[in-house]
């Protein structure tokens, strides 16, 4: 299975971005965690929006290792870096962000 991720990741990501580039406003929810057993920190980066048969999604964007200390410059870069990489980092679309801890 581990094999085949990569190429899921690309179709799924691929299928995202057209839908993220229509939307006009959306939330963005963050979560962070560290793995007890590993000692490694997350952090998980979730978009919410109306769709446009005004149905409420959310859609989580990715999950990556966080190296630096929990900050919210940290926090900031982490999200700002996932959202550039969606194509969806423009202050015109962002509601609110939300971290959750």
């Amino acid at each position: 299975m581990s094999r085949h991720l990569p190429e899921v990741v690309v179709a799924e990501k691929a299928k995202l971005l057209p839908q993220l580039r229509s939307i006009d406003k959306f939330g963005v929810t963050t979560d962070m965690w560290t793995n007890y057993k590993t000692n490694d920190s997350y952090i998980t980066v979730i978009v919410q929006f109306i769709n446009d048969k005004w149905s409420l999604m959310s859609t989580v964007l990715a999950t990556r290792v966080v190296d630096d200390k929990h900050t919210g410059g940290c926090i900031r870069d982490h999200v700002k870096q996932i959202l550039v990489e969606f194509e969806s980092w423009h202050s015109k679309n962002v509601l609110t962000i939300v971290n959750c801890r």
